[in-house]
């Protein structure tokens, strides 16, 4: 129960009244770790004890098989890795069942916040409100994700003598290399099952201006959001997002009221971004220029991310204007096909098309 999660022995045998209490929560808490601790020497067992029981726990000297016990002390165990420390000052108020932390200054690794939380435990769940504003946001360091998603070093490109006539194109044998010039391959889409424990664990409405936000492999500039998470959904609000150049707005919304399985669905638009820049963090490719803009409305449902992604559907429209394909010189290598000129095929690194529009739509 509660905030702690604590058992109603536990909470009794802890002196825990309340336990919607904050400030009474975190106390037991930290004493009753503090205690798992020295029974149990290690704090892989004593989070194992905190899950599953001391009992559980003592009778094999290990974290027991237990499928959410030992997920749990791994989660955990993951996040300690990502987190430095942390410290907090402000004024705290409190009455019964509501509580308040104005002029608050939140430091923790290179973020600082500052602003002013509000907690009400007088509903089915504890409700948060909270107005922040952050010097800076990586995500990436909590991501409690078991392997790297940068891009992967670039395959090497087939060998084979350039072919100059039809005959040696046709009789050319050597394994293909990549055909997308600028383009790294990335690791597959994570298949751990999708966290949505916290989706109900309490309700709350957040107003967060960031000054540099890095979610993945994108860096944002200012970010104004808004968070809204009710009854296990959570709508997350572009109001102003500063990014590659140019501005997005939207809304990205998480459904976890199935449990196991989870609902995204994604309405953003991009206005004036730069393309290279955007696609070069997206994708690993750097041979398109441009400004313009991009609009994409998704939904995916699944278990885990790779089911998500397979389950996409929406529709997906973009148009860059004065740009340029780099590396390629497309006009002239066209007449040189006329001309039965295969040579004229090769490419050359200050090569590029020019372009006036471009435009694309999939669904």
């Amino acid at each position: 129960q509660g905030i702690a999660q604590f058992m109603p022995a536990t909470a009794a045998a802890y002196g825990l009244a309340n336990p919607y209490d904050p400030v009474a929560s975190i106390d037991a808490q930290a004493h009753l770790m503090s205690d798992l601790l020295r029974q149990f020497g290690s704090v892989e067992l004593a989070l194992a004890a905190y899950n599953a029981g001391p009992g559980a726990v003592g009778a094999c000297d290990c974290i027991p098989p237990y499928p959410e016990t030992q997920a749990y002390v791994a989660k955990i165990m993951a996040m300690l890795d990502g987190f430095g420390a942390l410290t907090a000052k402000g004024l705290w108020r409190g009455a019964p069942d509501q509580y308040t932390f104005t002029t608050a200054e939140i430091v923790l690794d290179q973020t600082t916040a500052r602003g002013e939380i509000n907690l009400d435990t007088r509903g089915a769940r504890p409700l948060v409100n909270a107005n922040l504003k952050l010097t800076e946001l990586d995500l990436n360091t909590y991501a409690s994700r078991g392997k790297d998603r940068r891009a992967a070093p670039p395959a090497a490109e087939g060998g084979g003598s350039k072919a100059r006539s039809i005959e040696d194109l046709l009789e050319d044998t050597a394994p293909p290399g990549p055909r997308v010039k600028g383009y790294t391959k990335r690791d597959g889409w994570d298949e751990d099952p999708c966290d949505l424990a916290t989706l109900g664990a309490l309700d709350a409405n957040a107003k967060l201006s960031i000054e540099k936000l890095t979610v993945g492999t994108f860096r944002l500039g200012q970010s104004d959001l808004t968070v809204a998470l009710k009854n296990r959904v959570m709508t997350t609000t572009l109001d102003r997002v500063s990014l590659y150049e140019g501005t997005g707005t939207g809304t990205v919304m998480l459904d976890g009221t199935a449990e196991s399985t989870a609902s995204r669905t994604t309405d953003i638009t991009l206005d004036g971004i730069s393309a290279q820049p955007l696609l070069k963090d997206a994708a690993e490719v750097d041979r398109l220029t441009g400004k313009g803009r991009l609009a994409l409305t998704l939904v995916g449902r699944g278990a885990n991310e790779r089911e998500i992604v397979e389950t996409l559907d929406g529709r997906i429209a973009f148009s860059f204007a004065d740009g340029a394909i780099l590396g390629v010189n497309i006009p002239e290598m066209m007449r040189n096909l006329g001309k039965g000129n295969l040579g004229g095929l090769d490419t050359a690194p200050t090569d590029k098309t020019d372009f006036s529009e471009m435009t694309s739509s999939w669904t």
